[in-house]
């Protein structure tokens, strides 16, 4: 791993799956690094036309993979930090671009934008998004309408309306059935959580990754490390640059 790295996560994403494949994943989704904190990550939002329509910036724990949220939530937006004047903030998912340079017959949608690049490593053979936390509207949707969904939400506790990040994503899914799209939501992750792993906010990630426990590598059902596959064809258009 290069100690050098200036980027928390991206140094996170070599210990699980070495230099190829952590170099092929930051070009895949545009991973950026900020220096309004050290080690910082920017996520870029941009859509099936490649056009930016947000830049978020978040700190993790290059050790843990975990977002830094002590003293406090380490979340800052491009636009805020620039002072861009009349800027006005029109998110889309994290990802999006991907649905013009990579096939795939389904897309799998995630709330973290960290957990939609460790996906991409575990499952390659679908296109991986992220909601980001924000709130979803049909517009978000409408670029995906010829693809199969397939929602994964965070396990969660019940809001101030007494539902779960799950009822809430159902609800979404059902609307968009009726407006003739092809989505479902994922009940793996909201069958298996504890109570525990529901304040915590498990996701998809926190339950699939597997790590040698003396190497901290990612490890594929097979208990051998994913970063063997990058070479052979599981992982679509496999091209990325070495800087």
């Amino acid at each position: 791993m290069n100690r050098d790295e200036p980027n928390n996560l991206i140094r996170y994403l070599r210990r699980l799956f070495k230099e190829d494949l952590t170099l092929y994943l930051v070009n895949r989704f545009k991973l950026g690094t900020s220096t309004y904190w050290k080690g910082s990550t920017m996520f870029w939002q941009i859509d099936e036309r490649m056009n930016i329509h947000a830049g978020k910036i978040m700190l993790y724990d290059s050790d843990t993979g975990r977002r830094c949220k002590h003293p406090f939530n380490h979340i800052q937006w491009a636009h805020s930090v620039a002072k861009w004047k009349d800027f006005r903030l029109n998110q889309c998912f994290f990802g999006l671009h991907q649905i013009n340079t990579h096939e795939a017959k389904s897309i799998c949608i995630v709330e973290s934008e960290k957990t939609a690049v460790l996906m991409t490593a575990l499952i390659p053979n679908v296109i991986w998004l992220a909601s980001g936390g924000m709130n979803l509207s049909i517009e978000n949707f409408r670029p995906l309408k010829q693809f199969k969904l397939i929602l994964f939400p965070d396990v969660g506790v019940e809001d101030r309306n007494g539902k779960t990040p799950y009822q809430k994503w159902q609800d979404k899914a059902s609307l968009l059935e009726i407006l003739g799209y092809t989505v479902s939501v994922s009940s793996v992750l909201e069958n298996k959580a504890t109570i525990q792993q529901r304040e915590k906010g498990y996701d998809l990630a926190d339950y699939l990754m597997k790590t040698d426990t003396e190497l901290g590598l990612a490890l594929n059902d097979n208990n051998y490390p994913v970063s063997w596959d990058f070479n052979s064809n599981t992982f679509p258009n496999q091209q990325y640059h070495k800087h």
